[in-house]
C-alpha cells in the first residue's frame, strides 16, 4: 500500500510539476534531493526554505514565571475547533492533580450546529475544569 500511495504522490508532484507556473519548495535539502532524484520534481523549479523552528541562539528559554500557569483555548466554541478536545485535556489534567488554570476564549454561534451549547458551557464552567 505504501509503495502505491508513494507513487501516487510521485506522479502528483510531476503533473503539478509540469505546469509552467508550478514551483515546488521543500522543508530541507535532503527532501529536495529524493524528490529531484525521483523525477518528480525539478532542481530548476524548487527550493528549500531557510529553515523552520526556533534558533536557540536568538531565542533562549526562560524559567517559568511564578503563579499557576494559565492555558487559553482562543476559539469560535465550535466542536470543530477543538473545545471538546481542550476539555478532556483539563480533565484529564486536573484528574493527575497538575495545577493550572484552563480557559476558554470565545463566543458561541447558535446559528451553527456544530455549536458548543450555552448550558454544556455552563457545565463545564461550574464543575471549575475551565
Amino acid at each position: 500500500m505504501s509503495r502505491a500511495l508513494r507513487q501516487l504522490a510521485i506522479l502528483g508532484y510531476r503533473i503539478a510539476g509540469g505546469h509552467r507556473n508550478s514551483w515546488t519548495t521543500c522543508q530541507n535539502h535532503s527532501d529536495r534531493e529524493l524528490l529531484v532524484r525521483l523525477g518528480a520534481i525539478s532542481e530548476q523549479r524548487s527550493s528549500v526554505m531557510r529553515g523552520s523552528g526556533v534558533d536557540l541562539q536568538t531565542f533562549r528559554p526562560t524559567p517559568p514565571a511564578p503563579g499557576t500557569p494559565l492555558v487559553v483555548l482562543p476559539a469560535r466554541l465550535l466542536w470543530d475547533k477543538g473545545v471538546g478536545v481542550f476539555v478532556e485535556a483539563a480533565q484529564r489534567l486536573r484528574a493527575q492533580n497538575v495545577v493550572a488554570r484552563l480557559a476558554i476564549v470565545g463566543d458561541t454561534q447558535p446559528s451553527n450546529p456544530r455549536s458548543v451549547p450555552e448550558a454544556t458551557l455552563r457545565e463545564w464552567h461550574q464543575s471549575g475544569v475551565v
